[in-house]
């Protein structure tokens, strides 16, 4: 959970100012790994309990989220593709 949602919000999370950046990755990181331990329960365990959505208003707001994220790491992926820049794709995740 730690590594995934840490590098989603190192590759999402692009702002010019250090402060903003960093406040918008760790609000990024804490949804992403909300719902990966949603996830996480219903692969493993096949049910999730009430205070597992609890961080979302309803189940369908997280379908929602998760969906949200998994088109914008897409589109972000896509736009560093189409450039033939394999390099900012790991400057991006790794060194940003």
């Amino acid at each position: 959970t730690y590594k995934v949602s840490t590098q989603i919000s190192r590759l999402l999370v692009k702002d010019d100012v250090l402060v903003e950046r960093v406040k918008k990755r760790k609000a990024l990181k804490t949804e992403v790994s909300n719902l990966y331990n949603i996830r996480s329960k219903l692969v493993h365990q096949g049910k999730i309990k009430v205070k597992d959505i609890k961080p979302f208003k309803n189940l369908e707001e997280a379908v929602l989220k998760a969906r949200m994220i998994v088109r914008e790491i897409n589109l972000t992926l896509m736009a560093l593709l189409s450039g033939n820049k394999f390099e900012d794709i790991i400057d991006s995740v790794i060194f940003s």
